[in-house]
């Protein structure tokens, strides 16, 4: 929640709570470099995952997250690496259609992946 200290120890700046879902995502940013990895947590306002390569604070990229083998339950949206942590990035939801933000709410209420974070 806002305003409480987050499991890094740093204050919470989120305005969205969010999951740990462990879900494959592939991050693409401007010049087509990919960087995969896994969701440490996800909410509707954006994303941390563990992998790389690592794109810079700032840039502006594509998101695409889900289940292995589910491209039905994908969820597609752009964003903004907004911090760059040891082994990952955390990057915020900049623009979302409603179809995604659609799938990315059932997904975030599914029973499928285990929720809460480390």
């Amino acid at each position: 929640m806002k305003g409480e200290n987050d499991m890094d120890g740093g204050l919470e700046r989120r305005d969205h709570g969010r999951q740990g879902l462990g879900l494959a995502v592939t991050v693409t940013g401007p010049d087509g470099a990919v960087a995969r990895g896994t969701t440490r947590d996800l909410g509707l306002g954006g994303v941390r995952l563990e992998g790389g390569p690592l794109l810079p604070p700032g840039t502006d990229c594509r998101v695409e997250l889900g289940p292995p083998g589910a491209d039905r339950a994908r969820v597609a949206f752009l964003g903004r690496v907004a911090r760059v942590l040891p082994g990952g990035m955390a990057i915020a939801c900049t623009y979302i259609d409603a179809d995604n933000h659609a799938r990315l709410h059932e997904l975030l209420a599914s029973d499928a992946a285990p929720a809460g974070g480390e």
